[in-house]
């Protein structure tokens, strides 16, 4: 007698027809909205309203743009994407239409590519490319998306405090702790001349090139028309500025000599840099007139007599501090 063998085949689930819709490229500020729409189709599955039982959509971008599906395994973001309706017209009707915002996510400039994936009932993914079908790299080819650097922050920096006074007295105590220590003292400030608040959440402060701090992923919002202060250590007390933190390397090691200071964001973008020639006379060097004017001792700044002014305009008098 023979056993009977029964040989049952899993069946493999992919969609009859992918695509992706629109746009065919475009072109955006970093970290702005780009929609970009893709269209599915199963038989007995997409042609009801509302999305089809087992059916999943993304929209994925990259760098470097594909030679053949296997390049869609790795190095490409994936983002969900969400049904937004039927198709508009013809047989797209019984298409379900997907879609998904990739442009906020790209905080960086460059040329991005960018297609759909598709998956049904849990099985293998497959790739829709504009606009005819599934992706192949020459009928139907990924979107081109061009982005552009998002405009930089007009942040001033407004003083630089290198030296600060070993006098009797605590005179040189700029942190306010209750102690003058000469390079906890020390202090880097910036002013925001937007009309609107910007979060230094990354950014960071190099001195010649190398990093002394990087502002918090908190408490780091600094307000229109705001002062952000950074000293080089202690407890800061009673300063004014609006951003107020101690350098995350725990020395902002200034020159008295010179040195320059720059300002990067989060992405490693410039956004200042300056390079002062020296600052040793025991008191910060700002500028005179605010925000616009060359730095000069502080001292020599009209209507002060003061040694610095962390936070606040460098022309406010000893009286009204």
């Amino acid at each position: 007698a023979f056993d009977e063998i029964q040989l049952y085949e899993t069946p493999v689930f992919t969609m009859d027809f992918v695509n992706l819709q629109f746009p065919a490229s475009g072109t955006i500020t970093a970290a702005t909205t780009f929609d970009v729409f893709a269209q599915g189709y199963e038989a007995g599955v997409t042609e009801a309203a509302g999305a089809g039982a087992g059916v999943e959509c993304w929209i994925g971008y990259s760098t470097i743009d594909a030679t053949t599906t296997a390049d869609f395994a790795t190095g490409w973001t994936w983002e969900s994407a969400n049904y937004q309706g039927q198709g508009a017209g013809g047989l797209a009707v019984n298409n379900d239409e997907f879609t998904a915002d990739i442009g906020t996510g790209i905080t960086n400039a460059g040329t991005y590519y960018y297609v759909s994936r598709w998956r049904l009932n849990g099985g293998p993914f497959t790739y829709g490319g504009y606009n005819g079908g599934a992706w192949d790299g020459s009928s139907n080819v990924s979107g081109v998306l061009t982005v552009n650097p998002a405009p930089l922050p007009d942040l001033i920096l407004n003083e630089i405090h290198a030296d600060p006074s070993n006098a009797a007295g605590e005179v040189g105590d700029a942190n306010g702790d209750g102690t003058a220590v000469y390079n906890q003292d020390e202090f880097i400030e910036i002013y925001n001349n937007e009309a609107t608040s910007v979060d230094l959440a990354g950014y960071m402060i190099k001195d010649n090139g190398t990093m002394v701090h990087t502002f918090a992923a908190t408490g780091s919002v600094l307000p229109a028309g705001g002062y952000a202060v950074v000293f080089g250590g202690g407890t800061p007390t009673g300063v004014s500025g609006d951003v107020v933190q101690v350098s995350s390397q725990g020395d902002l090691s200034l020159s008295n000599g010179g040195a320059t200071i720059s300002l990067e964001n989060a992405s490693g973008i410039e956004v200042f840099t300056y390079t002062y020639s020296g600052a040793g006379n025991n008191q910060s060097i700002a500028r005179n007139p605010d925000l616009t004017g060359a730095f000069v001792d502080h001292t020599t700044i009209p209507a002060t007599g003061r040694l610095f002014s962390a936070g606040s305009v460098n022309v406010t008098a000893v009286c009204d501090l």
